[in-house]
């Protein structure tokens, strides 16, 4: 990554000189960016330019959508947790162990890995064992699963757990949470998802099955088996702002890496940045945030996205992580 934005900034600065960057290297660091510009599968560098001492990128992409799809890098059989670990890599290289980082992820289940119970969290802990640490969970039992397992992964370390709802206002008083979206579960509430995800659906994929065969503790072995699962008082949760949540458990301190998978939908986002995310991205409160995005309505809107990030002044990366999954889509 730095050997290509060292390209880009040398031919700003000395007249469009070109780029040494490899298509071998290209290949090492594309899956891991947030931009689309033509540098990463090329090694052109006319694609970008200074603009205020920061990189701007032309959105070549954005016009023109399965041309430049199909100049990008496969990740064949790769999918969020590899792509994750290997920005986690990258980051250690560039920030070392040495210093306390404060870490958030929002949507921290522990979901990822071969044995499908391994979180964001552990992945950035595993490079990073100093400071401190923000879960937000809004599943009851994977909240307790992932306390559990910290505790026990990182004995020196302590681990902050958030069982909230994250929404556009402040309700103090748990509820059980009806879900507005994706469309596949509209209506179900927080625990009838979980339970129809797990107990019925995953249960009967190949994974899933030969996991539980060999005794493996997967998230859904903690859902299905919870002893609280029929305690419906038990999967209520309030419901936070994150510019609330974000003062009342850190104080509204400056987070190193921040990871936001709770996707409540396009038009909904907008209102989470306008009302609830608004003191957060105002104060430039973070160094790096992987913002996860799963519906295509972010993707045909994905330059008013892009412009929102590069207007607060900061880098605009693609990550591009995902073919089809071998065992459960």
């Amino acid at each position: 990554l730095e050997s290509a934005l060292t390209s880009c900034r040398r031919s700003g600065l000395a007249d469009q000189q070109q780029s040494t960057m490899s298509r071998r290297n290209a290949k090492t660091w594309a899956p891991l960016s947030f931009v689309v510009c033509p540098l990463i599968s090329t090694g052109d560098s006319s694609r970008c330019k200074l603009r205020r001492g920061r990189l701007h990128f032309w959105d070549m992409w954005c016009e023109r959508t399965q041309p430049c799809l199909q100049q990008w890098p496969r990740q064949i059989g790769y999918a969020h947790a590899d792509t994750q670990e290997n920005l986690f890599d990258h980051l250690l290289r560039i920030w070392g162990s040495d210093k306390p980082r404060r870490m958030v992820d929002i949507g921290a289940s522990g979901t990822h890995g071969e044995h499908r119970n391994t979180s964001d969290v552990h992945y950035f802990r595993d490079r990073f064992p100093l400071g401190e640490t923000l879960a937000v969970e809004t599943v009851a039992p994977l909240a307790e699963q992932l306390a559990t397992s910290f505790e026990t992964r990182y004995a020196s370390l302590r681990l902050k757990v958030a069982n909230v709802f994250l929404d556009t206002h402040d309700v103090l008083d748990p509820a059980d949470i009806v879900l507005e979206f994706p469309p596949i579960v509209r209506g179900r509430t927080v625990r009838s998802s979980a339970l129809i995800s797990c107990c019925e659906e995953n249960v009967r994929l190949p994974q899933f099955s030969r996991l539980h065969a060999q005794g493996v503790s997967t998230y859904c072995s903690q859902i299905c088996s919870w002893n609280d699962r029929d305690n419906v008082s038990r999967w209520a949760v309030p419901r936070a702002r994150w510019d609330t949540l974000w003062q009342n458990k850190l104080d509204s301190q400056f987070i190193d890496f921040i990871k936001v998978d709770f996707d409540p939908g396009y038009p909904k986002w907008w209102e989470h940045l306008r009302t609830s995310w608004s003191s957060f991205f105002r104060t430039r409160a973070f160094a790096v945030m992987v913002l996860e995005v799963d519906e295509k309505a972010y993707w045909h809107d994905l330059p008013r996205l892009l412009s929102f990030f590069r207007s607060i002044d900061y880098y605009v990366f693609l990550k591009w992580p995902c073919t089809t999954k071998q065992h459960d889509g």
